[in-house]
């Protein structure tokens, strides 16, 4: 299998966006490999590309192990909260344990340009 040097994009649970300039099919399997911050070993996952774009295209997770799915739902999670403006992150410290504040995360995520799942 011939390794293709990508830059990632955005990533999610579910997948991720990378800009390429190596020419490749929606629908074709592919092993996608990557590292995140604050974690040694690399992710590995069997996906299939489901865009294009010129220049970009998105994966779609098929076999990510479900360990591996939460070290990274977690990793989100962090980068999220890091990412929220100061006067928005103390609405979500105010609710505990809420299903509301679920789904106002859910809702932020999506317009921040993270797709949950």
């Amino acid at each position: 299998m011939p390794e293709v040097r990508c830059q990632s994009v955005n990533i999610s649970e579910g997948g991720m966006a990378v800009s390429t300039s190596v020419p490749l099919n929606a629908g074709e399997p592919v092993q996608v490999q990557f590292s995140i911050a604050d974690h040694k070993a690399p992710f590995v996952a069997e996906s299939t590309i489901c865009w294009l774009k010129t220049g970009h295209l998105g994966v779609r997770f098929v076999s990510l192990s479900s360990e591996r799915k939460s070290e990274l739902q977690q990793w989100l999670s962090r980068k999220l909260e890091e990412a929220l403006p100061e006067s928005i992150a103390r609405q979500f410290q105010k609710t505990e344990n809420s299903s509301l504040t679920v789904l106002a995360i859910e809702n932020r995520i999506e317009r921040l340009g993270i797709p949950s799942s």
